[in-house]
């Protein structure tokens, strides 16, 4: 038997954004190196201007994710392309107010974010900014058109492009080979998804009611978004404002880590997304819509600390022969993979708030999770803690985010308060496990170990010990994740034989 559709959706993006990830994290790594912290920590203040200029669109994309579904399942052409074309319209125009908005900041006060770049960086990234909108833009039509394996590639193709270019530019132009990759990148994609979706996505620039419309029903989700975004990067702009560009440098190597582990979570969601959305649009039931999440975010759940721990364990060894320079970010790192348990868990949930249209009602969630984050930050600095203040600081602010969107999503799945608790308990179990093996491994081993197995030998027999117990925990709680039922509809007589051998899923 054929892998379910959404298996097959979500496994190849997954497996299409990982070896993305991997040129990305090549490119990261040989720039980091060649180019030293203070440089790479301007390559990633550079960043926020990409970050923060994907938000000058103020929900067009969101409202053309919820209205362009609806319009085609019903068959009304002349309505779908008159809401294209005011999206795209729409995001050229507010585009163009946030680069004049740049500009007079450019002029008027200049600040470490342009450290290293000088104004002509700065002014290239905001290019970059439209580039990127165009690509979501296309995205977000050809999902709705069920053609997701075209973004997977185009996603992939921007990621390995950029990366190629990016890993051979850096070695002659330093950070500004960085830049040219990563542009690079994005003409790529953008052309790719312009050969097969041109019919989808008109770039005819007509502004109309559509515009207006999209606005109305995407502004609200993207409140929510935006607060999320922001609480992801706040730790960067505390840095940069009370440290220093060498000091975001160096905990550079947790944004790489953060940003290949959410990669799972993340792709679950971005297939899963449509799926809830049409359960919505049909049953107009947000309990019913919300059992599409419960078994994607079982396995969410259990596989996400499973990773981390092992991973947490190797972290120096890794940065000790790859990056040595960055090793004072190791305990910065180190904090922050635990932290991402807490943003892994919100993926999910908070893409079915945003399919069942509540997202608002959360809003006060997000931001007192970045008053939180900015408050502790603050106190940590103040304490003198440097990058682990601010890796502790912001990835308590995940947690209690993840664990807030869980409680909400709850209250959709059980109708009793023991029931709801249950949930929640269950979703942060795993998390729990995997945080109390590895810090109490952390501090008994060390001193029992003879010196002669340090470093890679201690790690491994860490994880090892690690492995072992949190999966004995998994096969005595049998968490029903659904990874057995893919593995038994899968067509590799490996994978079926593994699911064999459990006990029932």
């Amino acid at each position: 038997m054929a892998p379910p559709r959404f298996v097959r959706d979500t496994a190849g993006f997954a497996i299409s954004q990982y070896l993305s990830r991997i040129v990305q994290l090549l490119r990261g790594i040989i720039a980091a190196r060649l180019l030293g912290p203070a440089a790479y920590g301007s390559w990633n203040a550079l960043l926020l201007v990409l970050d923060y200029g994907i938000l000058s669109q103020l929900g067009l994309q969101q409202g053309l994710d919820q209205e362009i579904p609806g319009a085609i399942a019903r068959g009304d052409e002349a309505e779908t392309r008159r809401l294209k074309q005011g999206g795209v319209s729409g995001m050229v125009g507010l585009w163009t107010v946030f680069a004049v908005a740049v500009g007079f900041y450019l002029v008027f006060a200049p600040r470490r974010l342009a450290e290293g770049w000088g104004v002509g960086g700065v002014l290239l990234m905001v290019l970059a900014v439209l580039l990127q909108e165009l690509i979501f833009y296309h995205g977000t039509l050809l999902r709705s058109h069920g053609r997701i394996g075209v973004v997977s590639k185009a996603l992939s193709l921007q990621a390995i492009v950029g990366g190629v270019v990016g890993i051979g530019l850096v070695f002659p132009f330093g950070m500004w080979g960085l830049l040219e990759g990563w542009l690079a990148g994005q003409l790529a994609a953008l052309v790719y998804l312009r050969r097969e979706g041109a019919p989808i996505a008109p770039l005819a620039f007509v502004p109309n009611a559509g515009t207006r419309q999209l606005l109305r029903r995407g502004f609200p989700i993207f409140l929510f978004m935006a607060a999320s975004m922001v609480l992801k990067s706040v730790d960067r702009i505390m840095i940069l404002k009370f440290l220093s560009i060498e000091a975001l440098g160096y905990y550079s190597i947790g944004l790489m880590g953060v940003s290949m582990l959410l990669y799972i979570p993340d792709s679950v969601s971005y297939v899963l997304y449509p799926r809830m959305l049409a359960t919505y649009a049909r049953s107009r039931d947000a309990d019913v819509t919300a059992r599409e999440m419960l078994r994607p975010l079982a396995t969410v759940a259990w596989l996400m600390p499973l990773i981390v721990g092992v991973s947490v364990f190797f972290v120096r060894e890794v940065v000790a022969l790859v990056l040595p320079k960055y090793l004072p970010g190791v305990p910065a790192l180190s904090i922050l993979l635990f932290g991402t348990l807490g943003l892994a868990l919100s993926s999910i949930p908070a893409f079915y708030i945003m399919a069942i249209q509540k997202q608002v009602k959360l809003l006060p969630l997000a931001l007192g999770s970045i008053v939180l984050d900015i408050a502790l930050i603050g106190l940590f600095l103040r304490l003198g803690w440097k990058l682990e203040g601010v890796a502790a600081g912001v990835s308590t602010g995940y947690v209690v985010y993840g664990v807030g969107l869980l409680i909400y999503a709850a209250s959709h799945l059980a109708t009793t308060f023991r029931g709801r608790a249950m949930f929640v308990l269950r979703s942060v179990l795993p998390t729990l496990w995997a945080t109390t093996l590895a810090v109490t491994f952390a501090l008994v081993l060390p001193p029992l170990v003879p010196d002669a197995y340090g470093g890679w030998g201690l790690a491994g027999i860490e994880a090892g010990l690690f492995i072992a117990l949190y999966l004995a925990a998994a096969r005595a709680l049998q968490p029903r994740t659904g990874i057995v039922a893919m593995l038994r509809q899968s067509e590799s007589p490996f994978a079926r034989m593994i699911a064999g051998a459990w006990s029932r899923d």
